[in-house]
This record gives structure tokens, C-alpha cells and sequence, in this order.
């Protein structure tokens, strides 16, 4: 093995670890009021060899959704695939209220995201038409196989269940309810609805079953 191969073995080992303490700190502490040497200070390393791999706070921050979302995204493509888009995001949702800290973590990125002087607007952005994408595609595959409507545009639906599940979670931070419940019910109507065909009505912009 080369030297080089070994600094870049080194390299990624001692990232991972900085990721791992860093999910570790938001969980325990949350984000808000946390800086580099909070990460440094969980990781057990100084805060320059923090710097180095991770120079500012918004490279840790979004090193942390991308390992931390990614993963569990990863862990659930099963669940899709087999079961539909809505399931999926059920799964999701269920893993929202295990994981709390990060989830307002997550939260916070769509307001970086929506800022576009943030340095980490593009990224978020990025990251979130893929994750539309996705569900699209989900929803497209669950129409042809039959596990929805025929009548379901997956564009729209897409951006339904986005709506209401992520609307759903962020009022879980800020009401006491039981969040997989109330998203067990939203569904039921959301599909119901997804079963009927829309009809405009242009004078008032109202569409109407």
C-alpha cells in the first residue's frame, strides 16, 4: 500500500469519525447554539484537525444531513419498492419521531435552502428535487403495478404527500399529537381523493371533486 493510499484511507476514516461525533452532539445537544469545537470537543480531537477536513460550520452541517438522511433513505428503498411510495413515507415519518434532533436539523435546511445566498442553497436544493424526483418515480411505479389509481398524476401526488408529511412532522415539533396517526389519516383522504377525477372551476381557481 502507497503512502498516499494510506493519508487517503486516514483521511476518510478520520471524516467519518468527525461525522459520527457530529451526529452524535446534535443529537444529545441540538443544533441550535452548537459550533466547530462542540464537534472537536465530542470527537476528542483538536480543533484544527476538525478544520481540516471541515473548514467552516455549514460543511459540517451538511457532511451530517448527507450521511444521516442518506443512510436511512437508503435503508427504506425497500420498502418502496415493494410496498409503495406512501408506505415508504410512513416508514419515514415513523423514523422522524425516534430521531427528533436531527429531524429539526433536516427542518432547518429548507430555510438555508430557500436563502439564496446561503452557501449551501444550490446542495439543498439539489438534494431535495432528487428526493421529489424519487417519490415521483415511486408513484409511478405504484400506478402501474396497481397499488394506486390510475387517475393519480405522480407529479402531483409527489408534491401532496411532501406537503403533508413534512407539514404534518413540523407541527409534531410544535403540537403534542401522535404524528404516524395523524399521517395514517391524511393519507386515507389524500388517496381517496387521488381515486377522483378533478374539475376546475377558472372563475375562482377552486378545484372541486
Amino acid at each position: 500500500m502507497s503512502n498516499l493510499t494510506g493519508e487517503r484511507q486516514q483521511s476518510v476514516s478520520q471524516r467519518t469519525h468527525i461525522i459520527d461525533a457530529a451526529i452524535a452532539m446534535f443529537r444529545a445537544r441540538d443544533y441550535a447554539g452548537c459550533v466547530l469545537a462542540d464537534v472537536a470537543e465530542e470527537a476528542g480531537i483538536p480543533l484544527a484537525e476538525v478544520e481540516q477536513h471541515f473548514p467552516d460550520w455549514d460543511s459540517v452541517v451538511v457532511a451530517t444531513i448527507d450521511r444521516w438522511n442518506g443512510d436511512r433513505m437508503f435503508a427504506l428503498q425497500s420498502v418502496a419498492d415493494e410496498h409503495g411510495a406512501v408506505a415508504f413515507l410512513r416508514a419515514t415519518v415513523a423514523g422522524n419521531v425516534e430521531d427528533p434532533a436531527l429531524v429539526r436539523l433536516l427542518m432547518a435546511t429548507f430555510s438555508a435552502g430557500s436563502r439564496p445566498t446561503h452557501p449551501a442553497s444550490e446542495y439543498y436544493r439539489q438534494q431535495y428535487a432528487l428526493y421529489y424526483g424519487f417519490l415521483k418515480q415511486s408513484l409511478e411505479r405504484d400506478v402501474a403495478a396497481g397499488r394506486e389509481h390510475w387517475n393519480m398524476d405522480p407529479a402531483r401526488g409527489a408534491e401532496q404527500l411532501l406537503a403533508m408529511s413534512e407539514g404534518l412532522t413540523l407541527q409534531s415539533m410544535l403540537r403534542d399529537f401522535d404524528l404516524v396517526e395523524a399521517y395514517d389519516r391524511a393519507t386515507a383522504r389524500l388517496r381517496y381523493g387521488w381515486c377522483e377525477p378533478y374539475v376546475a372551476q377558472p372563475e375562482d381557481g377552486i378545484w372541486e371533486l
